[in-house]
């Protein structure tokens, strides 16, 4: 797997940033959020747009949203 956690972005423009390693160019929006491939929680990997909206939401997979619903509730 390619790991990026070492790698500086460098400034494309006033809206962009890249990063070339690997023989591969990845190009992103400055204010894009990143969102890890799986749960900080579980460790389950992301399997759809579910998780991701559950990530944004409370920073965990869909399953361990449930799961931790009625604490979550609390907040």
């Amino acid at each position: 797997m390619l790991d990026l956690s070492n790698q500086k972005w460098k400034v494309l423009d006033k809206d962009f940033l890249e990063i070339e390693t690997q023989d591969i160019r990845i190009v992103k929006r400055k204010d894009c959020e990143e969102i890890p491939i799986d749960c900080p929680k579980c460790g389950n990997l992301f399997s759809g747009t579910e998780d991701v909206e559950s990530y944004r939401r409370h920073k965990m997979c869909e399953n361990c949203e449930l799961i931790n619903w009625s604490s979550l509730v609390k907040e």
